[in-house]
């Protein structure tokens, strides 16, 4: 045998050799990669769970067991922590195809690659489905230390210091009290996720915060120093006067037990009220007793009435916002929605009507002096008809009026119709009128045969007294002796 056959022989032999080799290493190649058709190629983590050569079944077992290891650390403040583990809550892993999808992604023919470089392993990542109880999750929750009621400590607003004439502010406190159901909301929510880690401290109003900080409260503090060196003195009827100084404002506020102060808007704002109402009856003639002089008797008193002082009270309320604003001592009257028309005569001055109902007769006086005067008929003395006593005022002149009782419903009429050509109202429906169907005034004639209510006058007189009298001049009602109303 020649050299050269010797050579074309080994070489037959060698890519024999290779041939069965190369054959033999595809057909183990095949042959592992159908075996891991149905199994995890070594090395394959699913949620860094080994499931290596495992089928979906047995992957799925070994998540599920793995699940029970579950854990939450929730983060609070000052560095406290607490756990919430899958046993508390019967949390359990629920299969539902994630994982038979990755093994169907699996290219088996590639088991080798696990072996010889994927020495790190295949790291899978999927979003297990569990199921949990929500409602124990709550209650172990609020079970924790953290959020039992004891362990926590409400937050407090900045308050004021009053002394001295200023205000000093104290700074607000954050304490660690928590809006439980925003926490579990958080809680339920990372659970879900798989979170294993929650901080608390940052989540979205997990924490109650102080109502009020310190700069809010420094800025309301500057404000309160203004409106506590402003003084208010208010001139009131009958030589009386009130003032609102810092005394008074401060109690306006709200006073914690501690001795600070707190600004409530709502409460200032009702004390505000409170004062301006107490200042009123203080002020308010209208409806009181009045002290007149009673012509031939001497210093009389009435009550009763519309005439007087009555205070506007909303635009009181007003007006000190505005002198508290500016800053500045006010020595002044009161916001009135009505008045007397003089401080002289007892409130009455020089111009007004006088009538006594058990003289029947009635003076009118201008600048002091009387410059009219007559009898007259006044209701009759029934309970439905007399004329009430008190101190009024004129507040509307007409002619030519026709004046009627109230209409009876089942008729449509009225009980009397009464023209008069001179009409002077001064309370609701009662007033001074002509009437000329009577002959004569005075006496006793309004016992038993008076007027509805009306003060009835002589026509000449009516006449001269429309013509003499103003809008808004006070009109004094009175008895000057006893009377009894019958029926």
């Amino acid at each position: 045998m020649t050299n050269l056959q010797k050579r074309n022989k080994i070489i037959v032999i060698i890519v024999s050799v290779l041939v069965i080799l190369g054959l033999s290493v595809f057909l183990y190649i095949h042959h592992m990669g159908t075996a891991y058709s149905d199994r995890f190629l070594p090395s394959t983590y699913i949620n860094d769970v080994n499931v290596g050569k495992l089928s979906v079944a047995d992957a799925e077992k070994k998540i599920a067991e793995n699940q029970l290891n579950y854990t939450l650390e929730m983060k609070f403040r000052n560095k406290t922590t607490e756990t919430i583990s899958a046993k508390e809550i019967n949390m359990s892993y629920v299969p539902d195809g994630q994982v038979e999808a990755l093994l169907k992604k699996q290219d088996s023919f590639t088991w080798f690659k696990n072996y010889l470089f994927n020495h790190k392993g295949n790291k899978k990542t999927i979003q297990t489905k569990t199921s949990y109880d929500e409602n124990k999750l709550k209650t172990v929750l609020y079970g924790k230390n953290q959020l039992k009621d004891e362990n926590q400590t409400a937050p407090t607003d900045a308050r004021m210091k009053y002394e001295n004439g200023t205000f000093t502010v104290e700074k607000e406190k954050a304490g660690n009290s928590l809006n439980k159901e925003t926490v579990y909301e958080a809680v339920n929510k990372a659970v879900g996720l798989q979170k294993t880690s929650l901080n608390v401290a940052k989540v979205k109003d997990a924490y109650k915060v102080p109502g009020k900080t310190t700069e809010t409260v420094k800025a309301e503090a500057e404000t309160l120093k203004k409106y506590l060196k402003t003084s208010i003195t208010y001139e009131l009827p009958n030589n009386q006067s009130e003032v609102l100084n810092s005394e008074k404002m401060l109690t306006w506020l709200v006073k914690n037990e501690d001795g600070t102060y707190s600004y409530n808007e709502e409460i200032w704002n009702k004390r505000m009220k409170s004062f301006v109402y107490t200042l009123a009856t203080k002020a308010n003639t209208v409806g009181k007793t009045h002290t007149f002089n009673a012509t031939g008797l001497g210093v009389r008193t009435v009550s009763g009435g519309t005439y007087g002082y009555k205070m506007n009270q909303t635009e009181e309320i007003a007006k000190i916002k505005e002198d508290l604003n500016a800053g500045k001592d006010v020595k002044k009257a009161p916001a009135y929605s009505a008045k007397e028309q003089s401080t002289e005569n007892y409130g009455l001055g020089g111009n007004y009507v006088e009538v006594d109902l058990s003289r029947q007769h009635l003076w009118i006086y201008k600048n002091g002096q009387c410059v009219l005067q007559s009898d007259c008929v006044s209701g009759k003395m029934t309970n439905d008809r007399y004329t009430p006593a008190g101190t009024y005022y004129i507040y509307s002149k007409e002619r030519n009026r026709v004046l009627r009782g109230t209409k009876d419903p089942a008729t449509g009429k009225y009980p009397y119709e009464s023209p008069v050509s001179y009409w002077m109202p001064f309370n609701k429906g009662i007033g001074f009128h002509d009437a000329n169907w009577r002959s004569s005034f005075g006496g006793n004639l309004y016992v038993s045969s008076g007027s509805h209510g009306c003060v009835n006058l002589p026509v000449s007189f009516a006449g001269t007294m429309y013509n003499t009298i103003t809008t808004g001049m006070p009109v004094v009602v009175y008895y000057s002796q006893g009377y009894t109303l019958n029926g």
